[in-house]
């Protein structure tokens, strides 16, 4: 208080310090009301520069989502659950509007507003464009490729007018900060000063700083309501330094309350604290340098972390401005931009693949397919599609009235009445016509499609697939079943020769001689008669080789004649049909226990018949015969021998003699028609019997194979389908 001891009281001297107390006061009063007010104004414009961040950034989330929504749709390819970008169309045109207002008066701002929504209307129309190329087909991928492109580019210069806006609006927001602090601090003291020199007239005033207090308060509360709101994290952080005036630290002197998501603690009870003990990761991570840059070259540095956090990664856009003695900071949780950065990567990569398989298949299968959009008349078509006609990709404008005259002129009015019945009645069924390509090759073209829906068009897309080789194919394919039907012809023609007019004077020759022998034998000089005997033995033989033709051209393959052939109860049967040889050679046959295999009974009788027949034959003078059979079950891949094997286990069935054998380089040779490796004169036979042997195990899907020695017998290798 002011002592007013020594002042004369008189009422001139009153009246003129009351009147000087007055002016004093009405002075004081004035400058803090004019302070009030400035104070008021400086809130109102921190508060509009809160609003214009807010702004850009709801603006900038509907363009972020817009694009989003957008690529989900192309990668769901119009699929039910599709989002849509327009969805998110108006509230832009909100927030745009919205930003247009918030920005008067700077005209730095309001110029970039304009140049947003200039790339708002290439965005729309972008957005626009891929909507139309939904559902995706290898047709449109380049267009769509180029219109990604492009919206990558509208998106990058919307993003780079987001931060020079943000940085604008955030330089703003800290200078006003800055003011209304350096204000609000001025404020009390000026209030106090006048309650010191006037209690009277601060009694009076009262009232008023009262209200104007709290005015402020609400404006403080109001301040701090809007920092509280933002999804970013703003700090200050004030510079702490040592003797020698360099920084070491940082002081939290203000965060937000949005930091309590990331590190768990109030924004209370991290202020005042030192960001090396709230904040570690920032000296490992390169941030304090960040900081310390920003400081020291005043100039501010926007940069991108990844941080742990609750086990989760989270990437933080961040950007640091200096701010008197320390360094405003404002963190942004960017994952799902990084996350939608990378899936759009992705995406990029795995449709690039699809469209490099796509191709390759196309070209392997001899296809190319087409987009026929029937309302507008258009058509687009892969490049496999000009291919097939031995075009280049894109050497003709896609267009019916382009591909028409490579149609062959006889298949001409088909082809037009298909498109006709496509186009008028979305009428489609498969066809195929003939086109002369352009280097005058002939090739048949089988189409196939189906109708779409996209909006109000219809669209028919399909697939053109070269079939001449299978044309070609089935031709001879046709030929031959031709040629196959003459040959069963003839042969059946050639068994009923062989059966009965080849037989039948076969018969009367050994009839007569039989007579000639029964009446005039005795009679007949010796000669005659050896001449007799050589014509009654070549009818025999030729009887004998006419009925193992028969059976040879007998042997017949039908699945339907498959059953379950117990080989040990055909052996049984095969020793009784050899039981006169088998007594008469003294034979020692050793069977082992054979397998049950899926056989025709009768031909596995004639396989062990010929077979064991052939080693009684060829047996050695002198020695008393002996033959071996036995079986085990081998793995495909134990057989050496080269055959089509379609089963995966065999049974082996190993036949061993100890007859004449026969020379190893006659192994093949001996399972041919009519080879004998002895003169008749030496052993019977027609060489038919082996022959007959190979053919039944073939018509098993199985193998046969021989092996021997002279002098020391031989064996026979049969491998069955288990």
């Amino acid at each position: 208080m002011l002592n007013f001891k020594g002042i004369v009281t008189s009422t001139k001297t009153y009246i003129i310090f009351l009147i000087i107390a007055v002016a004093l006061l009405l002075f004081i009063a004035a400058i803090s009301y004019r302070q009030i007010e400035r104070l008021q104004i400086s809130a109102t414009q921190v508060s509009r520069a809160l609003e214009v961040n807010k702004g850009i950034s709801n603006l900038f989330s509907n363009y972020t989502l817009m694009e989003s929504a957008q690529m989900k749709a192309l990668v769901l390819n119009g699929g039910p659950e599709s989002p849509s970008w327009k969805s998110y169309k108006v509230q832009s045109e909100v927030s745009l509007k919205n930003l247009y207002r918030l920005t008067s008066g700077n005209i730095i701002q309001q110029n970039r507003v304009m140049k947003i929504e200039i790339l708002k209307d290439d965005l729309f129309e972008v957005l626009t464009l891929l909507d139309s190329k939904i559902p995706l087909n290898p047709n449109n991928y380049k267009s769509v490729q180029q219109e990604l492109n492009r919206l990558t580019e509208v998106m990058n210069g919307l993003k780079e007018l987001k931060s020079q806006m943000i940085l604008e609006s955030e330089s703003l927001y800290h200078l006003r900060e800055a003011t209304y602090r350096s204000k609000i601090m001025l404020t009390p003291f000026t209030s106090l000063l006048l309650v010191l020199f006037s209690l009277a007239v601060f009694l009076i005033a009262f009232k008023k700083i009262y209200s104007d207090r709290q005015r402020i308060k609400n404006s403080e509360g109001f301040l701090q309501n809007i920092l509280g709101t933002t999804n970013n994290v703003i700090s200050y952080f004030e510079a702490i330094r040592d003797n020698n005036n360099e920084i070491t630290d940082f002081k939290v002197s203000y965060t937000n309350d949005q930091v309590y998501e990331y590190v768990g603690n109030k924004s209370q009870k991290i202020a005042g604290s030192k960001i090396s003990e709230v904040y570690p990761f920032l000296f490992d991570d390169g941030a304090f340098e960040i900081f310390v840059d920003s400081i020291q070259n005043n100039k501010t540095i926007s940069f991108e972390r990844n941080y742990i956090i609750n086990g989760n990664t989270v990437w933080f856009a961040t950007t640091v401005e200096k701010l008197w003695d320390g360094v405003s900071v404002t963190s942004r949780n960017s994952t799902l931009e990084k996350l939608a950065k990378e899936n759009l990567r992705k995406l990029n990569e795995r449709l690039e693949v699809q469209n490099t398989v796509l191709m390759e298949a196309e070209a392997i299968a001899k296809m190319g397919n087409y987009r026929w959009n029937l309302d507008r008349d258009s058509v687009q078509v892969s490049d496999n599609y000009y291919r097939l006609l031995d075009c280049a990709p894109g050497e003709l404008q896609s267009s019916w009235d382009n591909f028409r005259p490579f149609v062959h002129k006889d298949d001409l009015e088909f082809f037009d009445n298909k498109r006709r019945a496509a186009k008028e009645h979305r009428e489609f069924e498969e066809y195929t016509y003939r086109v002369i390509t352009k280097l005058g090759k002939l090739k048949y073209l089988n189409t196939t499609g189906h109708f779409l829906k996209n909006g109000n068009e219809t669209i028919l897309v399909g697939v053109a697939q070269d079939i001449t080789q299978r044309i070609k194919n089935e031709q001879k394919l046709r030929d031959r079943n031709q040629d196959l039907q003459r040959s069963n012809l003839e042969k059946e023609a050639f068994n009923r020769v062989v059966s009965h007019d080849l037989q039948e004077p076969l018969r009367k020759i050994q009839l007569f001689i039989s007579m000639i022998f029964d009446s005039s034998s005795e009679n007949l000089p010796e000669k005659t008669h050896t001449y007799f005997m050589k014509i009654q033995n070549a009818a025999n033989r030729m009887q004998s080789l006419i009925q193992s033709l028969l059976t040879y051209s007998n042997l017949k393959k039908s699945k339907k004649d498959f059953e379950r052939v117990d080989l040990t109860l055909v052996l049984d049967k095969v020793e009784d049909d050899l039981m006169v040889p088998i007594r008469d050679t003294g034979a020692a046959l050793v069977i082992n226990p054979l397998p049950i295999v899926k056989g025709i009974p009768f031909q596995m009788e004639q396989l062990f018949t010929n077979l064991i027949g052939n080693s009684l034959k060829y047996r050695k003078e002198d020695v008393v015969p002996k033959i071996l059979l036995d079986s085990q079950t081998v793995h495909r891949n134990q057989i050496t021998e080269n055959f089509v094997k379609k089963s995966k286990n065999y049974h082996k069935i190993t036949i061993v003699d100890n007859g004449i054998g026969f020379d190893t380089k006659n192994t093949d040779k001996i399972f041919e028609l009519f080879q004998r490796l002895h003169g008749r004169s030496e052993y019977s036979g027609t060489g038919i019997g082996l022959s007959i042997c190979k053919k039944i195990v073939e018509n098993h899907n199985g193998h046969i194979r021989a092996a021997g020695e002279l002098g020391r017998g031989a064996t026979f290798y049969i491998y069955l389908p288990v």
